[in-house]
């Protein structure tokens, strides 16, 4: 039961991150840039940052209701 929605949070997340690259590519390919590693660090450190807070939040939602 628990284990499935900490599944669904890193496929959410994992979703979250491909279409947030694929944006962000396609935004650069429409502004004439190349692609930066900036893009690709940032889905990174953001995807990190939202796995954290899932990973708090559903231990409190269990206890807290």
């Amino acid at each position: 039961m628990v284990l499935s929605k900490y599944l669904v949070m890193v496929i959410l997340n994992t979703l979250g991150a491909v279409l947030s690259l694929t944006v962000g590519i396609v935004g650069n390919i429409i502004m004439g840039k190349s692609f930066d590693l900036e893009i690709l660090a940032i889905v990174g450190v953001i995807y990190l940052v939202a796995l954290i807070f899932g990973s708090v939040i559903i231990p409190l939602i269990y206890k807290f209701g």
